[in-house]
């Protein structure tokens, strides 16, 4: 299975990501926000990251950038309450998915092991 980075500021959404994918047999990580995301990216490569991109210290917004200049084959997935327009925006700049606050947590579990198998 895969390894996957989770990073937003919300622990309810921290532990309910974590906790299913780890019930789907993913080795996963957490971060609290795009400073400790990129930090814990840098030590250990994830075959999928997921930000929100809303969060204080360093957006997801600005993760996806760094995250995107150093990797260019990244495979990332972002979640946010912002908005679809906006969600939709980041697949432009190589996000691979987007989910909108709230998601369902099967839908983004299914698309880690469809990215993840890419």
């Amino acid at each position: 299975m895969a390894y996957v980075l989770v990073v937003d500021d919300d622990p309810r959404v921290l532990a309910l990501l974590r906790d299913a994918l780890s019930i789907a047999g993913h080795d996963v990580t957490t971060a609290e926000d795009g400073a400790a995301g990129l930090r814990a990216y840098a030590a250990r490569r994830p075959d999928v990251l997921i930000t929100d991109l809303m969060m204080p210290k360093r957006s997801g917004i600005d993760l996806v950038f760094a995250v995107s200049r150093r990797d260019p084959a990244a495979v990332i997935i972002a979640i946010s309450g912002v908005g679809e327009s906006f969600l939709q925006a980041g697949m432009a700049v190589g996000i691979a998915r987007v989910f909108a606050k709230p998601f369902d947590v099967r839908d983004v579990v299914a698309a880690v092991v469809e990215l993840s198998r890419a």
